[in-house]
């Protein structure tokens, strides 16, 4: 249900999301955030419960992949969801679900990771990783937005885009949201005017 960039950037100490879906308010369904920890996404099927404890586990200094495990013990629905976990400091841990619908599947690198469920094919991450790659002078929304375009025109999530975000976690920090329209990414580029 939702197409998912997080990536970090250690320098800068910013954390930025690219983010559409098929649901109404993505952004404030799945995203967990803490400027001075990092981001953790709950998706496919979120649970406010498990975001707030994947929140509070980056918050008491583990890593992506320790959440990861630890959330694997504890949640007896974990192979419904897909998380990604991006601290500040530390390695991104993100895992898919085996029963996420549809094409469901995750990409991670040493600074992003992206994930993905119901989606028309695994093209959509690729697009997204790539057209963020792209301009590495441009201002970090101005990329993030890009990545966010890429991976809905290579098809993105199979019901459509009804809400989507671009944040920035740290300073100075960034929230653009839309939470229910039929034109998502028309909403989201007048915003970044």
């Amino acid at each position: 249900m939702t197409l998912t960039l997080i990536a970090r950037n250690p320098y800068t100490r910013q954390i930025g999301v690219a983010i559409a879906s098929g649901s109404d308010d993505c952004a404030g369904g799945s995203l967990y955030t803490d400027e001075r920890f990092g981001v953790v996404s709950v998706q496919a099927k979120g649970d406010r419960a498990v975001g707030a404890r994947a929140l509070s586990l980056l918050q008491s200094g583990m890593d992506g992949p320790q959440i990861i495990e630890t959330l694997l013990a504890e949640d007896r629905k974990i192979d419904m969801r897909q998380i990604i976990a991006v601290p500040m400091d530390g390695d991104i841990g993100v895992m898919t679900g085996m029963q996420c619908l549809h094409w469901a599947g995750h990409r991670i690198k040493s600074h992003h990771a992206l994930a993905g469920n119901m989606l028309s094919s695994d093209k959509a991450l690729e697009a997204m990783e790539k057209a963020f790659m792209t301009d590495m002078q441009a201002p970090l929304r101005r990329r993030l937005f890009a990545a966010l375009g890429a991976g809905v025109a290579a098809g993105g999530d199979v019901r459509g885009h009804r809400s989507g975000a671009i944040m920035i976690v740290g300073a100075p920090a960034y929230d653009l949201r839309v939470t229910a329209s039929l034109q998502v990414l028309d909403d989201l580029r007048e915003g970044l005017a």
